[in-house]
């Protein structure tokens, strides 16, 4: 058997064959054509053949059919803050429980209700792209809690990337600038090589920032 024939599991786009790939990763080269014909990225297909999920290193050899599942991409966030929205990936036809955790999962914030293109999630039809707005149950208690949670990103950030604090906001790293063809002999001391970005992430690098200004 030299091709495989791919069917859409919600009928969403006709049957058509591909040649079965050469090498080990047959579903992964399966899934990147898939996803140039759709213009999607792979991440958003999911193989099934023989009542199963197909894995990078699974076989194919007793395949003649193979079932396509896409997942939508979909956006939440909060009643009138849009600074909140996230996208995330959920497969079609999911449940509105489904939906609704995964929606806690980008933003934990206590809801009343959920709202999509002006109807309620339960009376919605979620389609590719839709925005699920959630309305909050107490808008005090969600400013309190959005703004605990930019606090936190903000550390974590600071934490693993503590040059941050003192790069100009129009910063561009040097790896991005057009450099002239020069020779850099500037000798490196081990000190040096220490506290370069990234390469103490257990804060060794917050610390000598915050010990040069201190005393410097």
């Amino acid at each position: 058997m030299t091709t495989l024939t791919l069917k859409s599991f919600d009928n969403g786009f006709e049957p058509f064959d591909i040649p079965i790939p050469i090498g080990d990763k047959k579903v992964d080269r399966i899934k990147e054509i898939v996803a140039e014909k759709f213009h999607i990225t792979p991440d958003r297909v999911t193989l099934c053949g023989a009542g199963r999920v197909l894995t990078t290193y699974s076989d194919l050899s007793d395949l003649g059919t193979i079932i396509v599942l896409t997942k939508m991409l979909l956006f939440c966030q909060v009643l009138g803050n849009e600074e909140t929205r996230q996208p995330f990936l959920i497969n079609k036809g999911a449940p509105q429980e489904t939906l609704i955790k995964s929606v806690w999962e980008q933003i934990p914030c206590p809801a009343r209700s959920h709202v999509v293109s002006g109807k309620y999630l339960k009376d919605a039809t979620i389609i590719d792209g839709d925005v699920i707005v959630i309305i909050p149950r107490n808008y005090c208690l969600w400013k309190m809690l959005w703004t605990a949670i930019r606090i936190k990103r903000y550390v974590v950030f600071s934490w693993n990337n503590p040059w941050s604090l003192v790069e100009p906001k129009n910063y561009v790293p040097k790896s991005k600038q057009r450099q002239p063809g020069r020779m850099n002999i500037t000798p490196t001391v081990t000190q040096n090589a220490r506290y370069t970005p990234g390469t103490n992430p257990n804060g060794e690098d917050l610390t000598y920032l915050l010990s040069q200004g201190f005393f410097s």
